[in-house]
């Protein structure tokens, strides 16, 4: 079932008229709730598979964040990460769940990450697959970054979606990546060139906030990976009260959407450890 929130259903400090698209697939009864927050140039759909491979263990819902799917952002333009906290905090509210098994891929993760250190009586337990929170990036990774937003907002201006999702991904997997693209897969990104621009800054990150996690947390890795998720990786760890590390060797940046399999079973144990603990809605 797909459901819209309007802005306007709930009392915001900062209000922009945004409809709020989200997946709701209704689980066993009594099962625990699984937030699935997905990665730039996607959209809920794009976890589809994943969330398939959940759908006998949990109630999955799966937004669009501003500018992904079916939540257009006009005008398109770079969202705080408080922004994208608060909009996963109405989905919630909107669902009737109180506290979620939130799981993140890419910059969902890093949603999931805020998300849990804000709100920590909605987050019964967390798993961020390579999450980019650059806050935490090595100097070089960080200078790279830093420039993207500028960027964005230029090529955005300049083409529209298609030029802000071009800029996007070659930055991300190397100059050429675009140019790579089939046509068919080309036009699919582009399409969601919007959700690059929302996506473009995280100004207001907010390391120390990690240390109120009270969620138990995994920070999983593929080892066929970007380098540059390792240390992230790694200093999460260290700013997460008892968050561990999984490596899965054979997996890559997109397994959520390609190769689910994996992280379903991951997300699986989770929900085993937690069925000893409150119970989720």
């Amino acid at each position: 079932m797909t459901r819209a929130l309007e802005e306007s259903d709930l009392p915001l400090p900062a209000r922009s008229a945004v409809s709020l698209s989200f997946v709701d697939r209704p689980g066993p009864a009594g099962a625990p709730t699984v937030l699935l927050l997905h990665a730039t140039l996607a959209s809920s759909a794009s976890l589809r598979d994943l969330a398939e491979g959940l759908a006998d263990a949990a109630r999955v819902i799966a937004p669009d964040r501003r500018g992904s799917g079916r939540t257009p952002l006009r005008p398109a333009r770079p969202m705080s990460i408080a922004t994208h906290v608060a909009d996963t905090v109405r989905v919630l509210d909107e669902a009737g769940v109180d506290r979620a098994v939130v799981v993140g891929h890419s910059f969902g993760g890093v949603v999931g990450l805020e998300l849990a250190a804000r709100h920590p009586d909605r987050v019964a337990a967390l798993l961020v697959w390579e999450p980019p929170y650059l806050a935490l990036a090595d100097d070089a990774t960080r200078t790279h970054f830093d420039r993207l937003p500028h960027a964005l907002v230029a090529a955005h201006a300049a083409g529209g979606r298609a030029a802000a999702a071009e800029v996007f991904l070659d930055a991300v997997n190397g100059p050429g990546t675009w140019e790579a693209l089939p046509g068919r897969a080309r036009s699919a990104v582009a399409a969601a060139g919007d959700g690059a621009l929302a996506d473009a800054s995280m100004p207001d990150l907010d390391p120390t906030g990690l240390g109120r996690i009270t969620a138990p947390t995994i920070v999983a890795t593929g080892g066929r990976s970007d380098p540059i998720y390792d240390p992230i990786a790694e200093a999460l760890v260290a700013r997460i009260p008892g968050a561990r590390r999984v490596d899965l060797p054979g997996l890559e940046h997109m397994a959520p959407i390609g190769d689910p399999e994996p992280i379903a079973a991951l997300v699986r144990d989770l929900l085993s450890e937690l069925a000893t603990r409150e119970p989720t809605r």
